[in-house]
């Protein structure tokens, strides 16, 4: 049973309103924003939440049992809290919603109310929503192995063992020319093993994207450089001169692991499990009729 605070069951129970709701987000990286439902700046234990930068919750749907709660963000920004690159780039994606309200002419105690993570966001003419989703979405993730022919570890991790400091694997590049929000053409690393480079990746290391990084779809040498497909549009342009590191992918296969990557002792997957076919196998009619 949740316990409210002697002085916000009061503010609770009056017929005046002075209730302001604090919204807290922390991103995956650290940063911490904080916004009040307010006209003014709520400070609690040192603690202040900004009205500068205000947000208006939307309702929480919580559905009965273990099904994930939703709610809604949206506010007007009037400070660089959350900038709208950031937002365009996706770099709130995942960063968790903390919502609490307080009483803002004794603003000692807060109330938690939700909790959960931002699953998407949308920005219309200088304001912003979030989707939000309730903790239990988490229960969703797998958790464990899964038991298949591919190999289920990433490359490069612990489990995998391959150093992509190797140049065959991972290099750095330089933008040249941009031709869409999908397709561009970047120098092509020294040694790289660029016919690996399908459904691997691209990191860009400076500018509105730094940090971030995308799928490739294809890679394609040509006489001005090396010529990339992502999966996914940008969400921001690039210029040329941008920075970016290239990776190549691993498909999971025993021989990929065998013979590109000489890691075969490594190979996390069961690559001699039966098949589906072999499951509804039944014995064979012998075809010689039992004679010799």
């Amino acid at each position: 049973m949740r316990t409210i605070p002697p002085a916000l069951s009061a503010a609770l129970a009056s017929d005046t309103l002075t209730l302001a709701v604090l919204t807290t987000l922390t991103r995956a990286d650290g940063k911490i924003v904080r916004m009040a439902g307010h006209d003014r700046d709520i400070m609690i234990d040192g603690v202040t939440w900004h009205a500068a930068a205000s947000a208006d919750p939307g309702h929480v749907e919580r559905p009965g049992g273990l099904a994930a709660a939703s709610s809604g963000l949206t506010g007007a920004l009037t400070s660089d809290a959350v900038s709208d690159a950031d937002l365009k780039a996706g770099r709130w994606l995942g960063a968790r919603v903390e919502l609490a309200v307080t009483d803002w002419t004794a603003p000692d105690a807060i109330l938690p109310v939700w909790t959960g993570t931002i699953a998407s966001t949308i920005q219309r003419d200088g304001a912003f929503e979030l989707e939000l989703e309730g903790l239990e979405a988490g229960l969703d993730a797998m958790i464990g192995r899964r038991f298949m022919r591919q190999c289920d570890a990433r490359l490069g991790d612990s489990r995998c063992g391959v150093s992509l400091q190797d140049p065959r694997y991972r290099g750095e590049a330089t933008l040249l020319a941009s031709h869409s929000d999908r397709s561009f053409t970047v120098t092509a690393p020294a040694g790289l093993l660029v016919e690996r480079l399908e459904r691997g990746s691209v990191c860009f290391s400076n500018g509105p994207l730094s940090g971030l990084r995308y799928r490739l779809a294809s890679a394609a040498v040509t006489a001005n450089g090396l010529t990339l497909a992502l999966a996914t549009p940008l969400p921001l342009p690039v210029e040329a001169g941008a920075a970016l590191v290239l990776e190549i992918a691993c498909d999971g296969a025993l021989a990929t692991c065998r013979d590109v990557f000489a890691n075969a002792i490594n190979h996390r997957g069961c690559p001699h499990m039966p098949g589906p076919s072999a499951s509804f196998a039944g014995p064979q009619t012998d075809v010689s009729g039992g004679r010799p």
